[in-house]
């Protein structure tokens, strides 16, 4: 039988996303975050700076670190990353270092985000995730846009660009491991916001 998940505010089917036993969606002013352990499934209010949907690429992501601590909302076209806490709503806004285009994230502590300016991409952490752990350098195809899935090994990620290029990169070497243009044929004009990586890879 489906549990109904009680709380204070609706919804937003765009934003809906898992992280183990989190549940997360977000928009405007707020986001929603379910700890599905709990028996009642009550929501959590977050007040957070969500980016602004983009109408021509789909709405922000949305994801909640694997902890539940932390919030992260970006946008396709990099003009908002924002990273809030959960307890206090202190919010980072990664905007102000650097255009980031796509993000996720690796671990508690760590973002993986992909760089317009450095056309890289970088793995972050430290206060307000300003230290640049690692750097993958990576060529976009044809659009100027990325989204990222991570693997749940924690040192690979799938890149998917607005082209429909895909570049599986291996974070701890910092190489691009394979690419396919497999799926340039698929859509003509904007990427999806958001994709998924089966268990297998």
């Amino acid at each position: 039988q489906p549990l109904i998940l009680d709380g204070a505010g609706r919804a937003t089917p765009s934003t809906l996303s898992f992280a183990g036993d989190h549940l997360v969606s977000g928009t405007g002013d707020f986001a929603l975050l379910w700890d599905l352990r709990q028996a009642g499934r009550i929501v959590t209010e977050v007040a957070t700076r969500i980016a602004e949907p983009c109408r021509a690429c789909g709405p922000p992501i949305v994801r909640v670190s694997p902890d539940g601590t932390r919030l992260l909302t970006t946008d396709l076209s990099g003009n908002d990353t924002y990273v809030t806490e959960v307890a206090t709503g202190a919010t980072v806004d990664l905007e102000k270092a650097d255009a980031y285009s796509g993000a996720g994230w690796l671990g508690d502590d760590r973002l993986v985000a992909y760089s317009r300016t450095a056309g890289a991409l970088r793995v972050l952490s430290g206060p307000e995730f300003a230290t640049v752990e690692a750097a993958a350098p990576i060529e976009l195809g044809a659009g100027a846009y990325a989204v990222l899935a991570i693997h749940s090994d924690g040192a690979t990620a799938t890149v998917l660009d607005e082209s429909g290029l895909v570049q599986v990169i291996d974070l701890v070497s910092g190489e691009v491991t394979s690419s396919s243009e497999a799926l340039r044929q698929v859509w003509e004009q904007s990427a999806p916001f958001a994709f998924g990586i089966a268990p297998d890879g």
